[in-house]
């Protein structure tokens, strides 16, 4: 069951392409156990705030996002999806 792991990127809000806005991050998992892995690694990093996971995707998530483009802005926030083909050490247990 997919899962959608979301984050606000301290690190990465307000400069660059997210000047001016909050940088969120949704990590699509394939599995619930991917999803706990994903998350255990979120939390144990020091740039990340506001972790959650969902079986529904976030309002700020564009459905058609792999024909538009996986990085947009959406409001106040510049989204970046990301799955384990693009961040493949999130998806290891215990990397962070």
């Amino acid at each position: 069951m997919t899962t959608y792991v979301c984050t606000t990127d301290k690190f990465m809000s307000g400069w660059g392409m997210a000047e001016g806005l909050i940088n969120k991050l949704i990590i699509i998992c394939n599995t619930p156990a991917e999803a706990e892995i994903v998350l255990a690694n979120a939390d144990a990093r020091g740039d990340q705030k506001y972790i959650s996971a969902s079986y529904k995707p976030p309002s700020y998530f564009h459905k058609r996002w792999q024909s538009t483009g996986a990085d947009y802005q959406s409001g106040n926030y510049y989204v970046q999806i990301k799955t384990r083909d693009d961040m493949p050490m999130w998806f290891t247990k215990g990397a962070f």
